[in-house]
């Protein structure tokens, strides 16, 4: 069994093959066979209903659940086929350059900001021997508590002390990502 995490501008979902040993379904709910069943789990019921919905317009009915239980609360089975049309589709309509900012347009900058932190999360599995890499070692050291530390302000650098007013730590791990390397060399000499 090999669980998967699809994120997509539309929702962020954990896909895992049905295991009848395991959970409380009833054999009657599910679609197939138990070898062909998968459990699409998702923690927001709107990117549930998103799938669903995607599904139906594909001709395939899909009742979804709800789990107070579960660490992912929000359910729905499906066949395999079914998986792989909605991931077709999602592959088949993509037209973006830029998957954070279609998260934005499609779902808010609230969304936006927690795929961000899993973006930045991820980049710290790069290896350090990268620009990137090595930048992504020393965020992710500043940011394990998602608050970053911020050098103390000058007065040499109007926008520099506007960006450091903000309150909002997803649009300064954002910032820090963007610079360039001599502004990220400079920001961390700030912090020494």
């Amino acid at each position: 069994m090999v669980p998967i995490w699809v994120l997509t501008p539309d929702g962020f979902f954990s896909a895992i093959a049905f295991d009848p040993k395991r959970g409380k379904a009833d054999l009657k709910q599910i679609p197939a066979a138990p070898e062909d069943t998968l459990i699409i789990r998702s923690r927001v019921q709107a990117d549930i209903e998103h799938l669903t919905a995607t599904l139906a317009e594909d001709g395939y009915d899909v009742p979804w659940w709800r789990d107070l239980g579960a660490d992912y609360m929000f359910r729905a089975f499906v066949t395999r086929e079914q998986w792989s049309a909605y991931l077709t589709r999602a592959v088949e309509d993509m037209e973006y350059g830029n998957f954070k900012d279609e998260v934005t347009k499609r779902q808010g900058k609230k969304r936006h900001d927690v795929y961000m932190r899993v973006w930045s999360a991820l980049l710290s599995l790069q290896p350090s021997g990268s620009t990137w890499g090595r930048r992504a070692t020393r965020i992710s050291a500043r940011t394990q508590n998602t608050r970053l530390p911020l050098p103390e302000p000058t007065n040499s650098d109007e926008e520099f002390l506007r960006w450091l007013e903000t309150e909002d730590d997803d649009a300064r791990l954002g910032s820090l990502i963007s610079m360039t390397d001599a502004e990220f060399a400079a920001y961390e000499a700030g912090l020494n």
